[in-house]
């Protein structure tokens, strides 16, 4: 029907960890990856037929309730990966400077995408994730490690 109608809009949520990824997150980092190499190769498919791909890449949102639905390893709780996670998650909140983001911006990019053509294909939300990003693309990955740990003050 999009096809017949000339045009659409195909709005993916992602992460800023499809782009960066972070420790103990490998799974869903994997996930986020994914879903962007479909995005663009369904941008590449669509785009002739006026349809628009877009991929939303938030930050953290500690606000929300992400963290509730984590499904752990059987022997994670108490184990030392538990503990370097927790401090980990602590650490991250180095990034939060300005205080806690808002979720509202999330859903305000997604609908922007959804109904703005000049909305670009990838759309960063929240400044922990423009700086992550930016800082990545700027410099080695080796020096982007040693800049995030020292940014977010973790060393485990």
């Amino acid at each position: 029907a999009w096809r017949e109608r000339g045009h659409g809009a195909i709005v993916n949520v992602s992460s800023v960890v499809g782009l960066a990824t972070s420790p103990f997150g490998g799974a869903y980092a994997a996930s986020k990856h994914a879903l962007e190499a479909m995005s663009e190769a369904l941008h590449w498919e669509a785009a002739p037929a006026g349809i628009r791909v877009h991929v939303i890449e938030p930050g953290r949102f500690p606000t929300t309730e992400f963290g509730a639905n984590i499904v752990r390893p059987s022997g994670w709780e108490g184990s030392e990966f538990e503990a370097k996670a927790l401090r980990l998650r602590e650490a991250l909140g180095n990034l939060d400077s300005d205080g806690p983001q808002n979720p509202q911006d999330v859903a305000d990019a997604i609908a922007r995408a959804a109904t703005d053509p000049t909305t670009p294909f990838r759309t960063l939300v929240g400044a922990d994730a423009e700086m992550i990003v930016g800082a990545k693309s700027s410099m080695s990955f080796e020096d982007f490690e040693t800049a995030m740990r020292s940014t977010i003050k973790w060393y485990d």
